[in-house]
């Protein structure tokens, strides 16, 4: 089962991510990726799914420093992070292992200088526990998603479904950069 609304809400403030015995610590990070999905997960849509100031900090990064974020990543309770290096950039994975739910985000680069060219960020979550995977809720997340992020960003779902798991990909590309696939 999906969080209810406070707890989910509860869950994605911004002082459950950095914390150390109710303190913030220094250093850590709000992780884009849980703000996202974890937001997603909720069954009533009253949290941002992604907002533009997010989706710009990525997109600003160069793979250095989003191998370094990815590391400096700390998750709520309940939730473990693993990062995962790839050739075109770490995969930041939060798991709830409990309730069988893995949030990813993963920038895909083409070098170490430059920023990436398109942001992934997925969920995967066992079949039956989240609103039906229809035409109707694509469109609606893509909207939604879109409409907080403004016209820079072009936005694709991807819906998934692998045996017992389901889940759903949101595809970000700068408008610049989609412009010229």
């Amino acid at each position: 089962m999906f969080p209810a609304g406070q707890e989910l809400a509860n869950m994605i403030s911004p002082s459950c991510y950095s914390t150390a015995r109710g303190r913030t610590t220094k250093g850590t990070v709000r992780p884009f990726t849980l703000i996202v999905l974890l937001a997603i997960a909720s069954s009533a849509f009253a949290q941002s799914i992604v907002t533009r100031e997010e989706a710009d900090h990525i997109f600003n990064l160069a793979r250095p420093q989003w191998e370094a974020y990815a590391q400096r990543v700390h998750p709520p309770p309940r939730w473990a992070i693993e990062v995962k290096p790839l050739d075109t950039g770490s995969r930041l994975e939060a798991v709830a292992r409990l309730r069988g739910i893995v949030i990813s985000m993963q920038p895909f680069y083409d070098n170490a200088s430059d920023p990436p060219g398109m942001l992934i960020v997925g969920s995967a979550y066992p079949r039956g526990t989240h609103p039906e995977l229809t035409e109707k809720r694509r469109r609606d997340l893509e909207a939604e998603v879109a409409a907080e992020l403004g016209v820079k960003y072009s936005v694709l779902i991807s819906f998934k479904q692998t045996g017992l798991v389901e889940g759903f990909d949101i595809i970000l590309t700068e408008k610049a950069i989609a412009q010229n696939l």
